[in-house]
């Protein structure tokens, strides 16, 4: 009975601790991570009795917790991910709240903004009005502060909320550590506490709650925590250890924040790729969401501001001057220092909104990066002025360039100086000097190859100074955020901010700029005065009223003219040639090898004085054409000569001038074709216009002063005393002198049509088939040609000799006569010491040469002197040829033995006396000079006079310089070489009073007759730069005064050649240019259509219309037309100088409203930049609650999954409850039978 006894007796006693387990299970059905226990029976070992097994019972194996690890890792993940939505989706409505307010959203304040400036437009010449403008701008600056501020809270809310979710991350870490500390006693874990095993397991759910896990659990039930995918790195419970968790916030990019383990500890550990739960949820919000929307809104108020800007500085305000800024952003920045105080300070300004940025800048200082040295122009500089620029002790001297000798003295700006300055010490150290332009008066220094350098500036001017400071050091600016590098002296442009510093910095002193405010929260308005307000457009355009089609025209001004253009940086003048004084043009060249199809140069509108030398290197003539960008061609050599000869040849016959011309606009066109695909910026639709080829004044282009040839104007020659200043001045006419002319070949003269001079076509000049052309052939065909225009022509050859080259044991042969014997100039009888002691005196040997020479001048025709440098010079006046031989070898000279060639000089005399035939008084005689030079009665008419006075200045030196011609109008006129004036003596047959008659300088420019008094030999139609070369001249292009508008300068031809130039550089503004020259579209028909100058007549376009384009083009403005053009219809455009109450520019801020200044065409307005701003933060939020709504389904699942492994279940509960009991009562039952059994055997005894 004992066995049945026992077993019943253990049942009854594992059946009592199944009851309690599940009543545990009952009494914690509502405890919060509590996992459902359940009591496990095993068999207790059988006893075996004979051949058979008897069973014992059973035995309580233990109290198992339900758990599956798996189930619990989901659950944790799906959590994770559950709650990163959260964040997303409270924030992103928060968000979408703040900009969509109907009293926060810019959608508003942009509405009431447009609107006030359409309300301006209809009356801008209201100062009601304006002042409401001005209040809704206001407003507008208002809103945007308001929004900035408004998501500045969301920053502050974010930073705060990750903060409190580290600390409790940081909290359940520490309890985690514990609790495996707590582990850590039982190595098993079947003998754990299910307790603790719960209580690990809640905190891990809470844990995941925060940021998304990775769990790695000990045989123990000990667990290490990681936050990244890995446990080599964001681990932060380790055994019995826990990390801390902390958060670095970058104020200039709220997108980053650093995370990092191990505070307060030596070694930190960045902790990257965190995701999920709350935490993970803000950090993608501020990524995602927050950074890109305050980037955008920051993005549009600097976009706003620029259009807004850029716009109202093309406009006028009340007072018709030019428009400034409307709106301006004013950061607001705090300057920190390092441990090193100097007295240095930061002056940060914004320069450029659209390129502003707010992030930190950190700025350095080494003294031993360098050496900058700064040269500040001041006074007053005038042209022919001199600098001096002395570098480790090498001294070079700028000359303020000038034109011509009249220019001298003129004043010239600081700026001008400064450009001319930094050309030339470019062209001279640019190799060892790295130079900058500063402000208009300064020019910065560096030189990397030499490191530190001396340097010592001074002017030879009466009133400019020029001085020196010297700075050792350089500051480096750094980005925080970007990373990016500037460095800089005085001043440094970065992320859109000009900083300027002031004061002596130490060696290794480092400055922090940190801005409190972005863009968005800086804007304001730069003036209060509503008469500010640029209201009127730079331009008007006026329709006439006769148009035939009735359309209505609209001017704009295009931001950027020039942002289709192909890059020409490099082809800009300055950029191409040196600049040069105009008489030393050969000093510096620029050599081609052939002609490009693109310009070999631009001329941008302001350059002025202009002179493009071209050489000839080859055979054939290569030419200089000038164009505008319109097609219209200025100078040059006429197109298609080669076409038009071969049409003629081929017809038999000369082509009509009209015919002609057909060829020569069709070889222009291709040309322009060429030009273009070649990628040169002609206008698009350009057509070739040829109507001002080579005129000038009034019948050229734009009335514009352009040669293309030789020019000689009148020049004064300033004398300069040692302090520069100047003490006299020397006049000197208009000439031309030419090198050694070019015979060419046998009987090779010019055809008619080769020259003209001083617009007359010169004739044609035969050479005899069996001689060659020399200076005085030329002189003699000239003479008879330019004495109508007061030109005189001289010839003369020219050999110079230095007396220390002569061979005196030489002979000399000249023209084919023996002018010296060899051995003749040394004594024939004097001993050999006599004979070296002549050979080092060749001063006088060149005496004896000289004598020999002119004993036999009447044969040779060749002249010699000792000129005052004491050189020997042997001369030819007439310019013929002179032949040197030797008598047997080398010559006395030491020269080549050849023909010397000889040179030509034409100069314009200065009138001083002009007389018409119809004035004279031939009845009277005429004294000049005290030169009588006929009686009473003497002359018959004004060729009498004119020969009379040209004969006796040929003999009397009282007149030498008296010269007198017969113009193209019959009048007699009397002038001098060299300016001087001239004696007229009682009553004379000229009928002028007694006087003498000079001119001044200004009045010498012009002749009597008004027309320049300077000589133009220029080309004709059959005339090219090699017959120029011939007549010993380069050709040039000259342009006098300012350019207006840009010109493209092409080379034309197949060979080679060198350019030199000489010009001046001024910056200025083609708008305000433009505004000066009012022009009018023309349409010849209804397709095609000038544009003409209104000033000058002049034809600057011929274009085809373009429908398209909805209108015209034209030096970045467009006239924008509503419909179709008409023959007949004309649109005038001026600057508006009295249009103080035009809108066009305050109804092109209105038209901002629409404008597509996001993307292209194609983008977005400002106001529509907003829309898809709000629209996209509703779709992230709309998007992160479909998400919430999914993973809230998915964890759900993840719940309930574990809810039927480790939840309790009452109905689960009751069953077990009523099945232990019963299995309970059972055992008792047994236990009660053994019982009674077992008493039953006992009363058997």
């Amino acid at each position: 009975m004992s066995d049945i006894n026992s077993i019943a007796t253990g049942a009854v006693t594992n059946y009592q601790r199944a009851l309690a387990t599940v009543a545990n299970n009952i009494a914690n059905v509502d405890s919060e991570g509590y996992s459902r226990q359940e009591v496990t029976l095993a068999e207790n070992t059988p006893t075996k009795f004979g051949k058979s097994f008897f069973g014992t019972g059973a035995r309580l194996d233990g109290v198992r917790r339900l758990y599956d690890e798996f189930i619990e890792n989901s659950l944790r993940n799906s959590s994770s991910e559950l709650n990163q939505q959260n964040p997303m989706v409270d924030y992103a409505n928060r968000v979408i709240n703040i900009l969509g307010n109907e009293n926060l959203s810019l959608s508003s304040a942009l509405d009431t903004f447009f609107n006030s400036a359409r309300e301006l437009s209809l009356n801008p010449s209201s100062l009601v009005q304006r002042t409401v403008f001005m209040s809704d701008a206001e407003g507008l600056t208002a809103r945007f502060k308001e929004i900035s501020s408004q998501l500045d809270l969301v920053v502050s809310e974010t930073e705060e909320a990750i903060n409190s979710d580290i600390t409790k991350v940081n909290i359940l870490s520490e309890q985690l550590a514990n609790i495996n500390k707590q582990l850590a006693s039982t190595r098993i874990l079947s003998r754990q506490p299910m307790q603790l095993l719960d209580e690990r397991d809640q905190v891990l759910r809470e844990l995941s709650e925060l940021v998304k896990v990775k769990v790695d659990e000990a045989p123990n039930g000990s667990v290490d925590v990681s936050l990244t995918n890995t446990f080599s790195s964001g681990v932060i419970v380790s055994d019995l250890d826990f990390e801390r968790l902390f958060a670095t916030f970058n104020e200039n990019d709220i997108s980053k924040v650093d995370l990092q383990l191990g505070q307060y500890t030596s070694e930190v550990e960045a902790v990257s790729s965190i995701g999920g739960g709350n935490l993970g949820g803000l950090l993608a919000f501020r990524k995602t969401l927050l950074e890109p929307t305050l980037r955008e809104i920051d993005n549009l108020a600097k976009t706003f501001v620029f259009e807004v800007n850029d716009i109202h500085k093309k406009g006028l305000d009340l007072s018709g001057k030019a428009g400034d800024d409307l709106f301006t952003i004013n950061p607001e920045f705090t300057v920190l220092s390092n441990e090193k105080v100097s007295n240095v300070n930061l002056y940060p300004k914004v320069i450029d909104p659209l390129q502003l940025k707010t992030n930190d800048i950190e700025f350095q200082f080494d003294a031993e990066a360098g050496q900058v040295s700064n040269l500040f122009i001041e006074g007053r500089f005038r042209k022919g002025d001199v600098i001096e620029i002395t570098i480790n002790g090498s001294t070079s001297k700028f000359t303020i360039p000038f034109l011509g000798i009249e220019d001298v003295g003129e004043e010239v700006s600081l700026e001008e100086v400064r450009d001319g300055l930094f050309e030339f010490l470019d062209a001279n150290y640019g190799r060892t000097l790295s130079l900058s332009k500063e402000t208009d008066r300064q020019i910065n220094i560096r030189s990397e190859e030499f490191g530190f350098f001396s340097i010592s500036p001074g002017a030879l001017s009466s009133e400019g100074l020029i001085s020196e400071t010297t700075q050792r050091g350089l500051w480096t600016a750094t980005d925080k955020a970007t990373g990016l590098s500037v460095s800089g002296v005085e001043s440094i442009e970065i992320n859109g901010l000009l900083v300027e510093f002031e004061g002596n910095p130490e060696d290794g002193e480092t400055l922090f700029l940190e801005s409190r405010n972005r863009p968005s929260s800086g804007i304001n308005l730069v003036f209060e005065n509503p008469a500010l307000i640029a209201a009127a457009g730079n331009f008007r355009i006026i329709d006439s009223e006769d148009n035939p089609s009735g359309i209505n025209a609209a001017i704009n001004v295009l931001q950027n003219p020039k942002e289709n253009f192909y890059d020409e940086e490099n082809l800009i003048l300055k950029n191409v040639l040196q600049d040069q004084n105009f008489n030393e043009l050969d000093s510096i060249v620029k050599e081609y090898d052939d002609s490009p199809t693109n310009p070999i140069s631009i001329i941008p509108a302001g350059y002025a004085d202009i002179q493009l030398n071209i050489s000839q290197r080859g055979d054939l003539p290569v030419n200089l054409q000038l164009f505008s960008r319109d097609g219209n061609h200025i100078a040059g050599k006429s197109f298609g000569a080669r076409e038009i000869s071969f049409e003629e040849n081929r017809l038999g016959r000369k082509l009509l001038e009209a015919e002609k011309e057909l060829i020569r606009k069709r070889s222009g066109n291709e040309f322009i074709q060429a030009a273009q695909e070649a990628d040169t910026n002609f206008i698009e639709g350009s057509t070739y216009i040829n109507d001002y080829l080579n005129e000038r004044g009034q019948s050229g282009y734009r009335d514009l002063d352009i040669f293309y040839g030789v020019r000689g104007s009148p020049q004064t020659l300033t004398e300069l005393g040692l302090d520069h200043v100047v003490e006299g001045t020397e006049f000197v006419v208009g000439k031309i002198q030419s090198k050694s002319i070019f015979a060419g070949g046998l009987g090779e003269g010019f055809d008619d049509g080769t020259f003209t001079i001083n617009g007359k076509e010169l004739t044609r000049l035969e050479m005899p088939t069996d001689e060659e052309l020399e200076a005085s052939d030329v002189r003699q065909w000239l003479k008879p040609q330019v004495r109508e225009l007061g030109i005189i022509v001289k010839a003369s050859t020219e050999i110079i000799i230095d007396p220390k080259s002569l061979v005196p044991t030489a002979g000399l042969v000249i023209n084919g006569t023996t002018v010296v014997e060899e051995e003749s100039l040394l004594a024939l009888d004097a001993d050999e010491r006599t004979r070296s002691a002549e050979l080092n005196t060749r001063d006088k040997t060149a005496l004896k040469l000289r004598d020999f020479i002119n004993d036999k001048t009447e044969i040779t025709g060749v002249g010699a002197y000792i000129n005052p440098d004491g050189m020997l010079v042997i001369n030819n006046r007439t310019g013929k040829n002179i032949n040197i031989e030797g008598v047997s070898a080398s010559n006395v000279l030491s020269i080549t033995s050849t023909d010397y060639r000889g040179e030509i000089e034409m100069l314009r005399t200065v009138d001083q006396i002009r007389v018409l035939a119809r004035d004279m008084n031939f009845d009277e005689g005429l004294t000049i000079n005290n030169v009588s030079l006929g009686a009473p009665g003497a002359f018959s008419d004004v060729e009498t006079v004119r020969d009379a006075i040209n004969s006796a200045s040929e003999i009397d030196y009282r007149l030498g310089h008296v010269f007198a011609f017969v113009d193209n109008s019959g009048a007699l006129v009397i002038s001098t070489e060299n300016g001087e004036g001239i004696d007229i003596a009682g009553k004379n047959v000229l009928n002028v009073n007694a006087n003498f008659y000079q001119r001044d300088f200004e009045q010498s420019l012009l002749s009597l007759d008004e027309s320049p008094a300077e000589i133009r030999l220029g080309l004709g139609e059959n005339g090219s730069p090699k017959d120029l070369e011939r007549l010993g001249f380069d050709t040039s292009l000259y342009i006098r005064g300012s350019v207006p508008e840009d010109f493209l300068v092409f080379s034309e031809g197949d060979s080679s050649f060198a350019l030199s130039s000489s010009f001046t550089v001024e910056e200025v503004d083609p708008i305000a240019i433009l505004r000066q020259s009012p022009f009018t579209v023309k349409f010849l028909n209804d397709q095609t259509y000038n544009i003409v100058d209104d000033k000058t007549e002049t034809i600057l376009a011929e274009r085809n219309f373009d429908v398209t384009k909805g209108g015209i083009y034209y030096q970045g403005l467009f006239i924008r037309l509503d419909g179709l053009p008409k023959s007949g219809d004309s649109f005038k455009v001026d600057g508006n100088v009295d249009g103080i109450g035009d809108n066009a520019n305050i109804i092109q801020i209105a038209e901002l409203e629409k404008k597509k200044v996001f993307g292209g065409a194609e983008g977005f307005s400002i106001s529509e930049k907003y829309d898809v701003l709000i629209t996209n933060i509703g779709t992230f939020a709309q998007r992160a609650g479909v998400t919430k709504e999914a993973l809230t389904v998915v964890y759900d699942e993840n719940v309930v999954k574990r809810d039927q492994v480790a939840g309790v279940s009452l109905d689960q509960e009751a069953a077990d409850l009523v099945r232990y009991q019963q299995a309970y009562q059972a055992s008792a039952k047994v236990m009660q039978t053994a019982s009674v059994l077992f008493d039953a055997i006992i009363a058997i005894r």
